[in-house]
């Protein structure tokens, strides 16, 4: 086990013994590796990056975006694959973010982004509204919801009174600024990556939209009668699972470089080794995935 592995473990609270196959133990390292060569190169150009306007906005996202990785890789770890492949999705959906964010016009990028969710919570509170007032519940429930929907749209035009001041201070007019923040598909096709939207974005949605994938399968060990399939279903499952969070973490390293080159941070080789060496993490268990399943084993 590295050293890096043993921090990462400890970090999440995961017992340190546990048993890890080298997929995994590759999957921590290349995760953390990137993790610490992007935020040492970005420390190293901070006198340059400072002044750029939406730089600390985007270098949030970058950073949740990593949580989101690290979470999943964790629930995994710890056997929670189910809820490991949710996690994925949204960790997907983020480094999309971060790399469509990477395109083209930042500021513009950046306040459309806010600006839609802005406009997206205000449409759901007008139909709140609407479902109280439909509702036929008591009138003191009613006042109850009524009075958090009006402290939502103050919390709402608190942000929007923020955003407006500390544009204003580097000469942005917020509200001149107008451009739609696309659709989650359209922001995959945006990043020339439609079929990943095809393939594996719309894998993960099964899993948090709890379709009837996983019943089915379930089902289907049950009903054929063939020894040993529901070993081999776990270990499709597993496997299924593991090459989500090994494909999250590659394009989460991906969207990482095009976040750095977006700001100009010069980068030798070694954030482009990583990201092969996740690339080929993922070859390498797709290579070896029939003696897995056939071996019906579930290697932690």
């Amino acid at each position: 086990m590295t050293n890096k592995t043993e921090k990462f473990l400890k970090k999440n609270s995961i017992c340190e013994d546990i048993e890890l196959n080298d997929y995994i133990i590759e999957a921590i390292d290349t995760l953390e590796s990137a993790y610490e060569i992007a935020n040492r190169i970005s420390l190293e150009n901070i006198e340059s990056l400072k002044d750029k306007a939406v730089w600390s906005i985007v270098y949030d996202i970058y950073t949740r975006s990593y949580k989101y990785t690290e979470a999943a890789l964790s629930l995994f770890i710890i056997a929670h694959i189910a809820s490991a492949e949710a996690i994925c999705r949204t960790s997907v959906e983020s480094s999309i973010n971060l790399y469509y964010l990477s395109v083209g016009n930042d500021v513009e990028n950046v306040i459309s982004y806010f600006k839609y969710h802005i406009k997206t919570e205000r449409d759901q509170n007008k139909k709140w509204r609407e479902a109280v007032k439909n509702s036929g519940e008591p009138e003191e429930y009613q006042i109850d919801h009524i009075k958090l929907i009006d402290n939502k749209e103050s919390s709402l035009d608190g942000y929007e009174d923020m955003l407006r001041e500390s544009f204003s201070i580097i000469d942005i007019d917020y509200d001149a600024i107008n451009s739609n923040w696309p659709s989650t598909f359209d922001r995959f096709k945006k990043v020339n990556m439609e079929i990943k939207y095809r393939t594996l974005y719309s894998a993960l949605c099964s899993q948090s939209h709890n379709d009837a994938e996983d019943s089915l399968n379930n089902l289907m060990a049950r009903v054929v009668q063939i020894e040993g399939i529901e070993k081999g279903v776990e270990a499709e499952k597993y496997i299924f699972s593991l090459q989500m969070v090994l494909s999250c973490i590659q394009l989460w390293i991906e969207a990482t470089i095009m976040f750095l080159a977006k700001y100009e941070i010069k980068m030798n080789d070694e954030l482009f080794d990583v990201w092969k060496r996740a690339s080929t993490n993922i070859i390498t268990l797709d290579k070896n995935k029939p003696e897995f399943i056939n071996n019906a084993g579930l290697p932690h």
